[in-house]
């Protein structure tokens, strides 16, 4: 009977995964980090940030500091994501804002972001983050 081993080894290569899948990269995301917060990302891997913002009422995230680019280099800014509803007396919606970084080598860098609300020139909060690139 070689059923038993046949599954084994299928079940085997469905957990482990084929040879192929080693050394693949991966996307960490971080939604609403918390000032002061380490984000840990493996050495090849993608970071997402994703701090919330109220677009609708004319609020962003700026970067004001880029991490240090031979550690975590910036990437992008993509498209904000819906994230729900904002309290009263705003009428719009909270987004998730998306800044995708590169993981380049092991080590650690800061990146900080403004909170802009509409028409200011001078952010009303800033987020900095450690972002520890580990192999």
């Amino acid at each position: 009977m070689f059923k038993v081993p046949v599954v084994a080894a299928l079940a085997a290569t469905l957990f482990a995964g084929p040879a192929s899948a080693a050394g693949q990269h991966y996307t960490v995301t971080a939604s609403d980090p918390k000032g002061g917060s380490v984000v840990e990302v493996p050495n090849g891997d993608k970071l997402m940030l994703q701090p919330t913002a109220c677009e609708d009422c004319g609020s962003r995230w700026k970067i004001l500091a880029k991490p240090n680019a031979t550690v975590m280099a910036y990437d992008t800014q993509l498209a904000s994501v819906h994230k729900g509803k904002c309290a009263s007396p705003c009428v719009g919606g909270y987004v998730y804002e998306r800044f995708r970084f590169l993981s380049k080598t092991v080590g650690t860098a800061t990146v900080k972001f403004g909170y802009f609300t509409n028409n200011s020139t001078k952010p009303t909060k800033t987020l900095s983050l450690e972002l520890d690139v580990v192999s």
